[in-house]
């Protein structure tokens, strides 16, 4: 994921987030790039990538360069419009009770993160940097229940309202879905409506 240079107590904050993510996908170009490499060359489709380590909720498309800001000198790959570059898709859990970015930062620097992260940025820069990242939670605690059917996949991402008290409630957030490559698709869409209660699996209707 791409940020832009902030000045003053900004910038440091955008260190803070940048140096904590080099242990994921971005600390690792060359074999991101070699993995993203092999999947397209042997045209593999269906991919669901599921990860956990940073703690926050997730729902992506994976592609090789989302913009063309992405590697200076080198043309996207990506389509943000139509899901065209997208290779597979991927879920990140979000925390139960390790902290999230908030709790690193501070709320008013992870809002601020999590608010750009797939948005244009403040001018003089006026792109947005991650059009691939289709949802994002920084802050708050849950889990994601996966449902996979022959038809593809759906994640639907659940959220608590504390971690410091016993409580029973909770949030349905969000539903992403994937659909199998064979109906067009190899990207995420989002779930415009779906069930409240999990008595009928898949929740998206």
């Amino acid at each position: 994921m791409a940020l832009a240079a902030f000045g003053g107590q900004f910038a440091d904050k955008v260190k803070v987030f940048e140096n904590t993510t080099l242990d994921y996908w971005e600390g690792y170009p060359v074999e991101r790039d070699e993995v993203i490499n092999h999947i397209s060359k042997n045209k593999l489709s269906n991919l669901i990538i599921l990860s956990a380590s940073m703690h926050c909720a997730f729902a992506f498309d994976v592609t090789k360069r989302a913009t063309k800001h992405s590697r200076k000198g080198e043309q996207p790959t990506y389509d943000a419009t139509t899901g065209k570059g997208s290779v597979g898709v991927e879920f990140a859990a979000p925390s139960i009770t390790s902290e999230n970015f908030d709790e690193k930062i501070g709320t008013f620097y992870a809002s601020a993160f999590q608010s750009y992260l797939n948005k244009k940025l403040p001018q003089p820069l006026g792109y947005n940097p991650n059009p691939h990242i289709k949802y994002v939670d920084l802050q708050r605690h849950g889990y994601y229940i996966l449902n996979i059917t022959k038809e593809g996949a759906e994640a639907e991402f659940y959220f608590v309202d504390t971690i410091l008290n016993r409580s029973t409630r909770e949030e349905l957030a969000e539903v992403w879905i994937q659909r199998r490559a064979i109906i067009g698709w190899n990207d995420l869409k989002k779930c415009k409506a779906y069930k409240k209660d999990r008595i009928t699996v898949p929740l998206c209707q």
